[in-house]
């Protein structure tokens, strides 16, 4: 029983080193970049740079804290994949004001999948084109970010089932990210450029 305990305690240190810190800069009325992709285990650090900023999470997945002159850095540290939608509540809302997201992905690499929320991001890799197919949601807006957070491409809102994106960008690897009309993330899919 002892060695399990000393093996836990070395694969939790060895992850912890692994882990890779992603810094928001929180600023006037913004989260700079506003959208973060991480992997499981990394830590986001929001860092003040202007202002007073209680920031709390869309569905109370933390606690709010507050980024301010006298709390110049807060650390969070997620591990379930999943959208982690966040405001200030002084300035923002829900998807509107000053906002953000933090994609976390337990991918080790870029792989096929299709999402339970009903939309299939497909070819991965791709060449020229993406698609986006929805099941259930019609109207629906498509960005893609590079990994720093740089919108790349945007769509805007239609009726439609499929849409096709043909995004002028280099090789690498992006986010696709679908939204609703009101801005709220519906989906995410990391994809590669070749």
């Amino acid at each position: 029983m002892k060695a399990l305990y000393i093996l836990s305690f070395f694969l939790l240190f060895f992850a912890h080193l692994s882990a890779t810190i992603h810094v928001v800069m929180v600023r006037d009325f913004e989260f700079s970049p506003a959208l973060v992709a991480v992997s499981s285990g990394d830590t986001v650090r929001f860092t003040w740079e202007s202002g007073t900023h209680p920031t709390e999470s869309d569905n109370v997945m933390w606690t709010t804290f507050t980024i301010s002159s006298s709390a110049t850095t807060h650390d969070l540290v997620l591990t379930s994949p999943a959208i982690y939608g966040y405001h200030c509540s002084f300035h923002g809302s829900p998807g509107s004001g000053m906002f953000g997201s933090i994609v976390v992905s337990s991918l080790g690499s870029i792989a096929e999948r299709k999402v339970s929320s009903g939309f299939n991001i497909y070819p991965n890799p791709f060449e020229q084109e993406i698609l986006v197919e929805s099941i259930y949601i019609k109207s629906y807006s498509v960005k893609i970010y590079d990994l720093l957070g740089n919108l790349q491409y945007s769509s805007g809102a239609a009726d439609l089932s499929t849409k096709k994106a043909n995004p002028i960008i280099n090789k690498g690897i992006y986010l696709v990210v679908v939204y609703d009309g009101s801005g709220k993330v519906l989906d995410s899919k990391r994809v590669q450029k070749l």
